[in-house]
């Protein structure tokens, strides 16, 4: 007598924290988005929470580029055409969402966004024209740092390596 079982297993899915204009939503300061095929072939097996903190802090779609400026030794987020400074606002709303964050597994972060970059975005001297000071996080990816060095944290653009991509999807899949 032959006796067949079905076994079935059941897997939370991962949740990740993901850049809305990475495959989401046309939301980047141009009006565009963009694609990333590792986060089109993650969509099936993770849940991702796609956010975009500059629409989130009341900016519009398309808008007037933002840059990073030390003032005082202290990296601003400033738009250069209306000189208005959002770092305030910007760190108000990371601090209420990352607050308010269910447990997730990781982040997938815009790369040199002011906002969301994590490593590789420009801080510079001056609002108008100059050389950069340096390469490091935005407002919002500071504080995702801070808080979550223990996740896998990346950007689309580390992401195209494929060590690093390996690296990630260990770390960010329970």
């Amino acid at each position: 007598m032959l006796i067949r079982m079905s076994i079935s297993r059941s897997y939370p899915k991962p949740k990740l924290v993901v850049s809305r204009c990475i495959g989401f939503d046309a939301v980047r300061y141009d009006g565009h988005m963009i694609n990333s095929d590792i986060v089109e072939a993650l969509k099936p097996y993770v849940t991702f929470i796609p956010i975009c903190p500059e629409v989130e802090i009341g900016l519009p779609i398309p808008r007037e580029t933002l840059r990073l400026v030390s003032v005082v030794g202290e990296k601003r987020m400033i738009q250069p055409a209306t000189k208005i400074d959002y770092t305030d606002k910007m760190k108000e709303w990371a601090n209420k969402f990352l607050d308010s964050l269910p447990p997730v597994d990781g982040f997938i972060m815009k790369s040199r966004s002011p906002s969301s970059g994590l490593y590789d975005t420009k801080t510079y001297a001056k609002i108008e024209k100059s050389q950069s000071l340096g390469r490091g996080s935005g407002i919002f990816g500071a504080e995702v740092l801070n808080r979550f060095s223990d996740l896998a944290l990346e950007d689309e653009k580390r992401l195209l390596n494929p060590r690093i991509k390996d690296h990630f999807l260990k770390r960010s899949i329970p």
